[in-house]
């Protein structure tokens, strides 16, 4: 029984030490860094997927827009629903545990097409992107007018 738990430990050390060695990177790009009352959240989402890399369709991304420190508008999906809406299509891999995107490449998605938001208020505003998973966190702050 102790050396279920030993296996079960180690096998889990080992998930946490791959999770670190992913490359993967984020980047959120806004049209205008100054915006006004009246306009649309613009920009895209960029994810880069390194050499290496092994990311399962499932893998849950976290989208928010806030404003003084209140959460606005938030959004969960998939990985795959993010390649889907990209305008790169690329195919997951097979494998017996799941599928997964190994594709090497920049993919970008519309913010618009994930959260449709127009600015009724000036402010400072923060839009952050997420994957809690494999700890990264991109975000961008910007003034509205």
């Amino acid at each position: 029984m102790i050396y279920l738990l030993i296996i079960a430990v180690s096998l889990f050390a080992l998930f946490i030490l791959f999770a670190n060695f992913l490359n993967l990177t984020g980047n959120v790009l806004l049209d205008a860094e100054n915006l006004n009352s009246g306009e649309q959240l613009s920009g895209v989402l960029v994810l880069n997927i390194e050499k290496g890399d092994s990311l399962s369709k499932e893998l849950l991304i976290f989208l928010a827009l806030s404003r003084n420190d209140s959460v606005i508008v938030s959004e969960s999906f998939a990985l795959e629903e993010f390649i889907e809406n990209s305008d790169s299509k690329i195919l997951p891999v097979k494998r017996d545990s799941g599928e997964f995107y190994e594709t090497p490449g920049a993919y970008e998605l519309e913010v618009s097409k994930i959260i449709n938001y127009t600015f009724e208020e000036p402010g400072e505003y923060e839009l952050l992107f997420s994957i809690l998973d494999l700890d990264m966190n991109t975000r961008k702050t910007f003034r509205v007018g």
